[in-house]
């Protein structure tokens, strides 16, 4: 048990890492896991999958699998994820599998058939399917053709005329591309609707459209919810703000793009540092309903922000983690500040904006004392079934945590579970002070290849019992090929 909890942490901890296309930094972990926990790594690809935010790792995971020991079932499962990406992602994966394998990570025996009967499949079924082929082609020309060239596949009739031989058949979207700039604005606006252009597609084609708004209004009305975050600082620029008509058509967009599976909370969260004013609040409501999507959290929660001397990043760290945890828990959150004393906010069901101004007179001063904060808590009588801690661990005052910790416990009758998002800075004491008083912790590295926007991958996975999340994520059924190819056709 003790293999597997460690393992899990060591996953779990790869959904705050975002290497910005850098898929080497998933490596040496997921080849470690393959090796010691190869079917508990195969159900993390799958529960990764639904619950996971970063694209990257969904693109990498699958690959270091098929680097696993020869197992039918759980290579079946790798190729199945494959297939769940889009042209684009499929191609980087296949990049990244080529790249370990010039590097000394080769896949083993069935792993290369499994992998090329799974891209042969993702490529049939689409040609079976014409209208489906021909929107992949629209949006995902370059990739489709790459991957016909990579596995040596003969394309059909179909293929080799759009593809390859660049061919525009009449009545198709493609001859309506290439058709776009020549068109008035109500016609282009019109087509674009009609033959359902992707936004980049249609932009690209179209060149200047600043002050055309009925081509602006059809592009939003085609807009998914991930073109809704990723453009809006250029419909912006377009002046949709300054038209009731286009103003009223985004707002639209952004509530469609709410009710929209495929938008990453992390996307939504960054969009916000890139809106202007006028799109700030939009992208903030946006996000405030992601986030309340992510799914539940059970128990009370204590978050301990770390506000000693040098503690910037910790202070803003926590309260985000503590807003994150107040939109998806159930029950009490707490939030306190510590230096050698304690400083407590109740933020039950608090925004992070609604924190921010709430704590916005909390500085970084002072010395460490971690403890200080469950010392309040065990005096004020409040119940917590999870303690985050958000801190460079330099616990280098008394109260200490740890004895803090099991003060709490014996008079409260609870054991909270604890996680410690480190951030650089003095000696990392806590994690050893707890390991020596048999206190588990589980710690993540908020220092390398993480993101601030990236919390929302984790804190999903807080629990008030630590082992109830490994078998959450055994719980998920794991893939076939055939089953991602329907799902994906769906």
């Amino acid at each position: 048990m003790e293999k597997t909890t460690v393992s899990r942490n060591q996953l779990v901890n790869q959904l705050l890492r975002i290497g910005h296309g850098n898929l080497d930094i998933y490596k040496d972990i997921s080849l470690q896991a393959i090796k010691e926990e190869p079917e508990l790594f195969a159900h993390f690809i799958a529960w990764n999958h639904i619950k996971g935010q970063v694209r990257d790792s969904k693109v990498a995971f699958p690959v270091l699998a098929l680097r696993g020991t020869s197992d039918a079932e759980l290579y079946g499962n790798a190729a199945a994820h494959l297939c769940l990406l889009d042209p684009r992602n499929l191609v980087r994966a296949v990049m990244f599998h080529k790249e370990l394998s010039k590097n000394g990570s080769p896949l083993k025996d069935g792993a290369g058939k499994m992998l090329n009967f799974a891209v042969n499949e993702y490529l049939r079924v689409r040609e079976k399917n014409a209208p489906w082929w021909i929107r992949t082609v629209l949006q995902h020309r370059k990739s489709m053709k790459s991957l016909y060239a990579l596995f040596h596949r003969r394309p059909t009739g179909m293929a080799q005329a759009i593809l390859f031989d660049r061919e525009k058949p009449a009545g198709t979207p493609f001859e309506a591309v290439a058709r776009l700039k020549t068109m008035s604005p109500e016609e282009a606006a019109g087509t674009i609707l009609n033959h359902k252009i992707p936004f980049l597609v249609a932009t690209g084609a179209l060149g200047g459209i600043k002050g055309k708004t009925d081509i602006i209004l059809a592009l939003i009305e085609r807009m998914s919810g991930n073109e809704v975050i990723g453009n809006t600082v250029t419909l912006e620029k377009w002046g949709v703000f300054e038209s009731p008509i286009l103003k009223a058509a985004y707002d639209a967009a952004v509530e469609r793009a709410k009710k929209d599976k495929k938008v990453s909370t992390l996307k939504a969260g960054k969009a916000i540092e890139k809106a202007g004013k006028k799109a700030t609040p939009k992208m903030k409501a946006l996000q405030e309903e992601k986030l309340s999507q992510l799914g539940g959290i059970d128990g009370d929660w204590l978050v301990l922000g770390d506000r000693s001397g040098s503690m910037f990043l910790t202070i803003e760290m926590a309260r985000f983690t503590a807003s994150l945890i107040a939109q998806q828990v159930k029950g009490k959150v707490y939030l306190i500040f510590f230096n050698t004393e304690p400083q407590r906010y109740d933020v039950t069901g608090l925004t992070f904006e609604q924190i921010k101004t709430m704590t916005a007179r909390v500085t970084a001063t002072g010395g460490t004392a971690i403890g200080c904060g469950v010392d309040l808590i065990r005096e004020l009588g409040i119940v917590v079934n999870g303690i985050v801690i958000c801190s460079d661990g330099g616990d280098n005052t008394r109260p200490l945590f740890h004895e803090a910790y099991r003060k709490y416990a014996e008079q409260m009758g609870i054991e909270p579970t604890v996680y410690h998002f480190w951030v650089p800075g003095e000696s990392n004491v806590l994690t050893r002070y707890c390991a020596t008083g048999n206190i588990p912790v589980q710690m993540f590295d908020m220092s390398k290849n993480t993101d601030y926007y990236s919390l929302p991958n984790i804190i999903p996975t807080l629990r008030s019992n630590r082992y109830t999340l490994y078998d959450e994520i055994m719980g998920i059924p794991l893939l076939t090929i055939s089953q991602a190819l329907e799902r994906t056709a769906k």
